[in-house]
Protein backbone atom coordinates (compact mmCIF):
# COMPACT_ATOMS: atom_id res chain seq x y z
CA UNK A 1 0.00 0.00 0.00
CA UNK A 2 1.21 3.55 -0.94
CA UNK A 3 -0.15 6.96 0.34
CA UNK A 4 -0.14 10.53 -0.57
CA UNK A 5 0.26 9.87 -4.30
CA UNK A 6 0.69 13.30 -5.68
CA UNK A 7 1.71 15.26 -8.92
CA UNK A 8 5.42 16.67 -8.26
CA UNK A 9 5.05 18.34 -12.23
CA UNK A 10 2.83 18.07 -14.85
CA UNK A 11 4.78 18.98 -17.94
CA UNK A 12 2.41 20.17 -21.27
CA UNK A 13 4.26 23.12 -23.16
CA UNK A 14 1.85 25.57 -25.18
CA UNK A 15 -0.96 24.48 -22.88
CA UNK A 16 -2.31 25.39 -19.82
CA UNK A 17 -2.65 23.11 -16.87
CA UNK A 18 -6.40 22.78 -16.51
CA UNK A 19 -7.36 24.08 -12.57
CA UNK A 20 -9.16 20.68 -11.61
CA UNK A 21 -9.39 16.96 -12.84
CA UNK A 22 -11.58 14.29 -13.11
CA UNK A 23 -11.01 11.01 -12.03
CA UNK A 24 -8.25 10.27 -8.99
CA UNK A 25 -9.55 9.05 -5.37
CA UNK A 26 -12.33 10.92 -3.90
CA UNK A 27 -11.30 14.25 -3.34
CA UNK A 28 -8.27 14.10 -5.87
CA UNK A 29 -6.76 17.30 -6.21
CA UNK A 30 -3.35 18.59 -7.87
CA UNK A 31 -2.17 18.47 -4.62
CA UNK A 32 -3.37 14.68 -4.13
CA UNK A 33 -4.53 12.32 -6.11
CA UNK A 34 -5.06 9.46 -3.41
CA UNK A 35 -4.24 9.74 0.40
CA UNK A 36 -4.36 5.52 -0.04
CA UNK A 37 -3.71 3.26 -2.88
CA UNK A 38 -3.95 -0.50 -1.89
CA UNK A 39 -1.12 -2.48 -3.68
CA UNK A 40 -1.84 -3.28 -7.61
CA UNK A 41 -4.89 -1.21 -7.87
CA UNK A 42 -4.52 1.21 -10.23
CA UNK A 43 -6.30 5.06 -10.84
CA UNK A 44 -7.08 7.13 -13.74
CA UNK A 45 -6.96 11.13 -14.36
CA UNK A 46 -8.39 12.59 -16.95
CA UNK A 47 -8.86 16.72 -17.90
CA UNK A 48 -9.36 19.43 -20.62
CA UNK A 49 -5.76 21.54 -21.69
CA UNK A 50 -6.63 24.85 -23.29
CA UNK A 51 -4.10 25.96 -25.40
CA UNK A 52 -1.69 28.80 -24.55
CA UNK A 53 -0.82 31.86 -26.26
CA UNK A 54 2.66 31.04 -27.40
CA UNK A 55 4.17 27.50 -27.94
CA UNK A 56 5.24 25.00 -30.56
CA UNK A 57 2.76 22.52 -32.76
CA UNK A 58 3.31 19.41 -31.38
CA UNK A 59 5.41 18.86 -28.20
CA UNK A 60 5.81 15.73 -25.71
CA UNK A 61 4.01 15.73 -22.24
CA UNK A 62 4.92 13.75 -19.04
CA UNK A 63 3.76 13.83 -15.90
CA UNK A 64 6.02 13.21 -12.28
CA UNK A 65 3.79 11.62 -9.68
CA UNK A 66 5.07 11.19 -6.09
CA UNK A 67 4.08 8.98 -2.98
CA UNK A 68 5.18 7.70 0.19
CA UNK A 69 5.16 4.12 1.53
CA UNK A 70 5.42 2.30 4.97
CA UNK A 71 9.50 1.83 4.29
CA UNK A 72 10.54 4.63 1.83
CA UNK A 73 8.97 8.03 1.61
CA UNK A 74 9.22 10.30 -1.28
CA UNK A 75 9.25 7.71 -4.31
CA UNK A 76 9.05 8.91 -7.57
CA UNK A 77 8.60 7.88 -11.33
CA UNK A 78 7.67 9.95 -14.29
CA UNK A 79 4.42 8.67 -16.52
CA UNK A 80 5.19 9.99 -20.77
CA UNK A 81 1.49 11.63 -21.15
CA UNK A 82 2.49 11.32 -25.19
CA UNK A 83 2.46 13.88 -28.03
CA UNK A 84 -0.15 16.97 -28.31
CA UNK A 85 -0.70 19.04 -30.61
CA UNK A 86 -1.99 22.24 -31.03
CA UNK A 87 -5.08 22.64 -33.59
CA UNK A 88 -7.46 24.92 -34.82
CA UNK A 89 -11.73 24.49 -33.86
CA UNK A 90 -12.11 23.16 -37.40
CA UNK A 91 -9.02 21.06 -37.68
CA UNK A 92 -9.36 19.59 -34.09
CA UNK A 93 -13.54 19.07 -35.42
CA UNK A 94 -12.61 17.62 -38.65
CA UNK A 95 -9.67 15.55 -36.96
CA UNK A 96 -12.34 14.36 -34.41
CA UNK A 97 -15.01 14.03 -36.81
CA UNK A 98 -12.47 10.98 -39.09
CA UNK A 99 -11.90 9.13 -35.38
CA UNK A 100 -13.38 5.33 -36.40
CA UNK A 101 -14.40 5.04 -33.31
CA UNK A 102 -15.92 8.29 -32.36
CA UNK A 103 -16.08 10.52 -35.43
CA UNK A 104 -17.42 8.31 -38.14
CA UNK A 105 -20.02 6.84 -36.48
CA UNK A 106 -21.17 10.40 -35.40
CA UNK A 107 -20.72 11.81 -38.75
CA UNK A 108 -22.78 8.87 -39.85
CA UNK A 109 -25.48 10.00 -37.57
CA UNK A 110 -25.14 13.47 -38.21
CA UNK A 111 -25.38 12.92 -42.32
CA UNK A 112 -28.38 10.68 -41.82
CA UNK A 113 -30.68 12.98 -39.40
CA UNK A 114 -29.38 15.98 -41.92
CA UNK A 115 -30.84 13.76 -44.80
CA UNK A 116 -34.09 12.81 -42.77
CA UNK A 117 -34.40 16.52 -42.40
CA UNK A 118 -33.77 17.73 -46.01
CA UNK A 119 -36.05 14.78 -46.69
CA UNK A 120 -38.94 15.87 -44.43
CA UNK A 121 -38.25 19.47 -45.80
CA UNK A 122 -38.70 18.23 -49.07
CA UNK A 123 -41.77 15.76 -48.71
CA UNK A 124 -43.41 18.82 -46.54
CA UNK A 125 -42.92 21.52 -49.04
CA UNK A 126 -44.26 18.63 -51.84
CA UNK A 127 -46.91 18.16 -50.19
CA UNK A 128 -47.77 21.88 -49.73
CA UNK A 129 -46.97 22.38 -53.20
CA UNK A 130 -49.80 20.16 -53.70
CA UNK A 131 -52.07 20.99 -51.70
CA UNK A 132 -51.73 24.67 -53.26
CA UNK A 133 -52.04 23.03 -56.69
CA UNK A 134 -55.10 21.44 -55.70
CA UNK A 135 -56.88 24.66 -53.88
CA UNK A 136 -55.53 26.12 -57.45
CA UNK A 137 -57.44 23.82 -59.44
CA UNK A 138 -60.88 23.75 -57.41
CA UNK A 139 -60.10 27.43 -57.26
CA UNK A 140 -59.95 27.66 -61.58
CA UNK A 141 -62.51 24.65 -61.43
CA UNK A 142 -65.22 26.44 -59.17
CA UNK A 143 -64.10 29.71 -60.86
CA UNK A 144 -64.65 28.00 -64.13
CA UNK A 145 -68.13 26.72 -63.27
CA UNK A 146 -69.15 30.15 -62.00
CA UNK A 147 -67.74 31.85 -65.13
CA UNK A 148 -69.54 28.62 -67.70
CA UNK A 149 -73.04 29.24 -65.74
CA UNK A 150 -73.02 33.54 -65.39
CA UNK A 151 -72.17 32.80 -69.59
CA UNK A 152 -75.09 30.65 -70.07
CA UNK A 153 -77.39 32.87 -68.06
CA UNK A 154 -76.13 35.74 -70.14
CA UNK A 155 -76.62 33.85 -73.38
CA UNK A 156 -80.12 32.64 -71.83
CA UNK A 157 -80.96 36.14 -70.56
CA UNK A 158 -79.81 37.66 -74.46
CA UNK A 159 -82.06 35.15 -76.06
CA UNK A 160 -84.67 35.68 -74.26
CA UNK A 161 -84.63 39.38 -75.08
CA UNK A 162 -83.47 38.92 -78.50
CA UNK A 163 -86.68 36.69 -78.53
CA UNK A 164 -89.06 39.33 -76.85
CA UNK A 165 -87.53 42.56 -79.44
CA UNK A 166 -87.14 40.71 -82.52
CA UNK A 167 -91.09 40.86 -83.24
CA UNK A 168 -90.42 44.81 -82.07
CA UNK A 169 -87.21 45.69 -84.16
CA UNK A 170 -88.79 43.74 -87.21
CA UNK A 171 -92.36 45.95 -86.96
CA UNK A 172 -90.35 48.94 -86.22
CA UNK A 173 -88.37 47.99 -89.66
CA UNK A 174 -90.97 47.17 -91.75
CA UNK A 175 -93.05 50.28 -90.54
CA UNK A 176 -90.49 53.45 -89.58
CA UNK A 177 -86.69 52.23 -90.98
CA UNK A 178 -86.99 50.83 -94.14
CA UNK A 179 -89.51 53.60 -95.43
CA UNK A 180 -87.25 55.97 -94.55
CA UNK A 181 -84.09 54.52 -96.36
CA UNK A 182 -86.23 54.43 -99.14
CA UNK A 183 -87.66 58.00 -98.97
CA UNK A 184 -83.57 58.67 -98.57
CA UNK A 185 -82.84 56.67 -101.84
CA UNK A 186 -85.30 58.35 -103.68
CA UNK A 187 -84.97 62.00 -102.83
CA UNK A 188 -80.64 60.92 -103.59
CA UNK A 189 -82.03 60.10 -107.02
CA UNK A 190 -84.04 62.78 -108.08
CA UNK A 191 -81.60 65.12 -106.44
CA UNK A 192 -78.74 64.14 -108.41
CA UNK A 193 -81.18 63.77 -111.57
CA UNK A 194 -82.00 67.99 -111.07
CA UNK A 195 -78.00 67.96 -110.60
CA UNK A 196 -77.33 66.51 -114.17
CA UNK A 197 -80.26 68.72 -115.39
CA UNK A 198 -79.08 72.13 -114.12
CA UNK A 199 -75.13 70.78 -115.73
CA UNK A 200 -76.86 69.61 -119.02
CA UNK A 201 -78.73 72.50 -120.14
CA UNK A 202 -78.07 74.99 -117.29
CA UNK A 203 -82.36 74.39 -115.77
CA UNK A 204 -84.29 71.97 -114.10
CA UNK A 205 -88.01 71.24 -114.61
CA UNK A 206 -90.70 72.12 -112.07
CA UNK A 207 -91.65 68.59 -111.81
CA UNK A 208 -88.39 67.62 -111.25
CA UNK A 209 -87.96 69.87 -108.70
CA UNK A 210 -91.13 69.37 -106.52
CA UNK A 211 -90.35 65.41 -106.78
CA UNK A 212 -87.32 66.01 -104.84
CA UNK A 213 -88.72 68.64 -102.61
CA UNK A 214 -91.25 66.06 -101.99
CA UNK A 215 -89.11 62.86 -101.05
CA UNK A 216 -86.99 65.37 -98.02
CA UNK A 217 -90.60 66.24 -96.92
CA UNK A 218 -91.45 62.55 -96.86
CA UNK A 219 -88.17 61.86 -94.84
CA UNK A 220 -88.74 64.12 -92.18
CA UNK A 221 -92.47 62.79 -91.74
CA UNK A 222 -91.21 59.18 -91.26
CA UNK A 223 -89.03 61.23 -88.86
CA UNK A 224 -91.43 62.49 -86.97
CA UNK A 225 -94.05 59.59 -87.04
CA UNK A 226 -91.38 57.54 -85.55
CA UNK A 227 -90.24 59.86 -83.12
CA UNK A 228 -93.92 60.58 -82.03
CA UNK A 229 -94.92 56.53 -82.06
CA UNK A 230 -91.56 54.91 -80.78
CA UNK A 231 -89.57 57.68 -79.60
CA UNK A 232 -86.51 57.22 -81.35
CA UNK A 233 -84.27 54.31 -83.52
CA UNK A 234 -84.03 50.88 -81.66
CA UNK A 235 -81.13 48.98 -83.33
CA UNK A 236 -79.10 46.12 -82.06
CA UNK A 237 -76.73 48.46 -82.45
CA UNK A 238 -76.37 51.44 -79.72
CA UNK A 239 -73.36 53.15 -81.97
CA UNK A 240 -75.66 52.56 -85.33
CA UNK A 241 -78.27 54.39 -83.29
CA UNK A 242 -75.87 57.25 -82.73
CA UNK A 243 -74.30 57.46 -86.29
CA UNK A 244 -77.80 57.90 -87.93
CA UNK A 245 -79.00 60.27 -85.46
CA UNK A 246 -75.66 62.41 -86.31
CA UNK A 247 -76.04 62.18 -90.02
CA UNK A 248 -79.46 63.34 -89.92
CA UNK A 249 -78.64 66.21 -87.88
CA UNK A 250 -75.95 67.06 -90.65
CA UNK A 251 -78.96 66.33 -93.04
CA UNK A 252 -80.39 68.85 -91.43
CA UNK A 253 -77.39 71.28 -91.44
CA UNK A 254 -77.04 70.78 -94.92
CA UNK A 255 -80.72 71.10 -96.27
CA UNK A 256 -81.17 74.70 -94.15
CA UNK A 257 -83.74 73.79 -92.21
CA UNK A 258 -81.87 74.08 -88.98
CA UNK A 259 -83.04 77.70 -87.61
CA UNK A 260 -86.43 77.97 -86.61
CA UNK A 261 -88.12 79.69 -89.18
CA UNK A 262 -87.12 77.41 -91.66
CA UNK A 263 -87.82 74.15 -89.90
CA UNK A 264 -91.69 75.35 -89.39
CA UNK A 265 -92.24 76.44 -92.94
CA UNK A 266 -91.05 72.75 -93.39
CA UNK A 267 -93.03 71.19 -91.21
CA UNK A 268 -95.62 73.27 -92.67
CA UNK A 269 -95.17 70.86 -95.70
CA UNK A 270 -95.33 67.44 -93.87
CA UNK A 271 -98.59 68.60 -91.79
CA UNK A 272 -100.75 66.92 -94.35
CA UNK A 273 -98.68 63.95 -95.42
CA UNK A 274 -100.26 60.22 -94.43
CA UNK A 275 -98.63 56.65 -95.75
CA UNK A 276 -101.03 57.14 -98.98
CA UNK A 277 -100.00 60.93 -99.62
CA UNK A 278 -97.75 60.84 -102.89
CA UNK A 279 -95.99 63.48 -105.00
CA UNK A 280 -99.35 64.17 -107.04
CA UNK A 281 -101.02 65.09 -103.99
CA UNK A 282 -98.00 67.18 -102.91
CA UNK A 283 -98.39 69.54 -106.23
CA UNK A 284 -101.63 69.76 -106.09
CA UNK A 285 -101.54 71.42 -103.24
CA UNK A 286 -99.22 73.60 -104.72
CA UNK A 287 -101.82 75.73 -105.01
CA UNK A 288 -102.64 76.40 -101.48
CA UNK A 289 -99.00 77.30 -100.59
CA UNK A 290 -98.44 80.19 -98.43
CA UNK A 291 -96.05 83.11 -99.22
CA UNK A 292 -93.29 81.30 -96.83
CA UNK A 293 -93.64 77.36 -98.63
CA UNK A 294 -93.11 79.83 -101.84
CA UNK A 295 -90.37 81.31 -100.75
CA UNK A 296 -88.83 77.94 -99.55
CA UNK A 297 -89.34 76.39 -102.40
CA UNK A 298 -87.75 78.96 -104.42
CA UNK A 299 -84.70 78.89 -102.19
CA UNK A 300 -84.86 75.12 -102.72
CA UNK A 301 -84.31 75.92 -106.48
CA UNK A 302 -81.19 77.36 -105.76
CA UNK A 303 -79.92 74.80 -103.20
CA UNK A 304 -80.16 72.07 -105.46
CA UNK A 305 -77.81 73.23 -107.70
CA UNK A 306 -75.44 74.51 -104.85
CA UNK A 307 -71.90 73.11 -103.07
CA UNK A 308 -74.64 72.31 -99.30
CA UNK A 309 -76.56 69.91 -101.84
CA UNK A 310 -73.63 68.23 -102.98
CA UNK A 311 -72.72 67.44 -99.30
CA UNK A 312 -76.22 66.32 -97.99
CA UNK A 313 -75.86 63.84 -100.62
CA UNK A 314 -73.07 61.76 -99.46
CA UNK A 315 -74.92 62.39 -95.93
CA UNK A 316 -78.08 60.93 -97.21
CA UNK A 317 -76.00 58.14 -99.01
CA UNK A 318 -73.91 57.10 -95.80
CA UNK A 319 -77.51 57.10 -94.15
CA UNK A 320 -79.56 55.09 -96.01
CA UNK A 321 -76.98 52.48 -96.12
CA UNK A 322 -76.68 52.44 -92.32
CA UNK A 323 -80.53 52.33 -92.47
CA UNK A 324 -80.59 49.43 -94.43
CA UNK A 325 -78.07 47.62 -92.52
CA UNK A 326 -79.88 47.82 -89.14
CA UNK A 327 -82.97 47.04 -90.85
CA UNK A 328 -82.18 43.82 -92.32
CA UNK A 329 -80.35 42.67 -88.85
CA UNK A 330 -83.67 40.76 -87.76
CA UNK A 331 -83.40 39.05 -91.00
CA UNK A 332 -79.78 37.92 -90.70
CA UNK A 333 -81.33 34.30 -88.84
CA UNK A 334 -83.52 34.24 -92.05
CA UNK A 335 -81.52 34.78 -94.75
CA UNK A 336 -78.43 33.36 -92.88
CA UNK A 337 -76.42 36.22 -94.38
CA UNK A 338 -75.65 39.76 -94.27
CA UNK A 339 -74.27 41.34 -96.92
CA UNK A 340 -71.69 44.09 -96.08
CA UNK A 341 -72.50 48.24 -96.70
CA UNK A 342 -70.33 49.30 -99.60
CA UNK A 343 -69.34 52.79 -98.86
CA UNK A 344 -67.58 55.14 -101.15
CA UNK A 345 -64.74 57.16 -99.13
CA UNK A 346 -66.59 60.53 -98.72
CA UNK A 347 -69.19 58.39 -97.06
CA UNK A 348 -66.92 56.53 -94.85
CA UNK A 349 -65.83 59.74 -94.12
CA UNK A 350 -68.98 61.12 -92.82
CA UNK A 351 -69.54 58.39 -90.74
CA UNK A 352 -66.49 58.38 -88.63
CA UNK A 353 -66.98 62.47 -88.37
CA UNK A 354 -69.80 61.53 -86.30
CA UNK A 355 -67.76 59.44 -84.46
CA UNK A 356 -65.24 62.60 -83.74
CA UNK A 357 -67.82 64.75 -83.15
CA UNK A 358 -69.55 62.66 -80.42
CA UNK A 359 -66.32 62.38 -78.41
CA UNK A 360 -67.05 65.71 -76.36
CA UNK A 361 -69.58 63.38 -74.89
CA UNK A 362 -68.16 60.03 -74.95
CA UNK A 363 -64.34 60.03 -75.21
CA UNK A 364 -64.65 56.35 -76.74
CA UNK A 365 -66.82 57.41 -79.33
CA UNK A 366 -64.24 57.58 -82.34
CA UNK A 367 -63.22 54.32 -81.69
CA UNK A 368 -66.69 52.66 -81.46
CA UNK A 369 -67.77 54.00 -84.86
CA UNK A 370 -64.27 53.27 -86.38
CA UNK A 371 -64.97 49.28 -84.68
CA UNK A 372 -68.74 49.66 -86.29
CA UNK A 373 -67.24 50.84 -89.52
CA UNK A 374 -65.69 47.71 -89.98
CA UNK A 375 -67.81 45.47 -89.09
CA UNK A 376 -70.90 46.68 -91.40
CA UNK A 377 -68.04 46.77 -94.07
CA UNK A 378 -67.26 43.32 -93.71
CA UNK A 379 -71.45 42.14 -92.94
CA UNK A 380 -71.92 38.54 -92.76
CA UNK A 381 -70.89 35.93 -95.19
CA UNK A 382 -73.49 33.55 -96.10
CA UNK A 383 -73.64 29.96 -94.83
CA UNK A 384 -72.83 26.90 -97.24
CA UNK A 385 -76.16 25.34 -97.17
CA UNK A 386 -75.77 21.47 -97.85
Amino acid sequence: MIGNLRFADFFTPGFDRPPQFSGGCVGATWGQICAELPSKATVTVWGDLAASEEGSTKENAFAVVVWDSPTRPKQSSVVQLGEIERLSWYEATWRWLTQLDVGLPTLTAMAIGLYGVIKRRREKAETERKEQRDREEAATGDARDRKERLDAEQREQHQQTWNLMLRQANRFSLRYYIPTANAIVTATVHLKGCRESVAATGGVSEDELLSALFDLVQLQWHRLQMKRKIGGYYFKSRTAEYVVEGLFQKHRSHFEVVAPHRFIVLIRFVKPLTRDYDVADFTARRASWDADQKQFFSHFKTWVSGAKCEKDLIVLGSMWKVLWYESNRPFLNWYQEQPPVVLTQEEEDEIAAVGEDGKSEDASMPARVAQYLREIKTGAPAKIQP
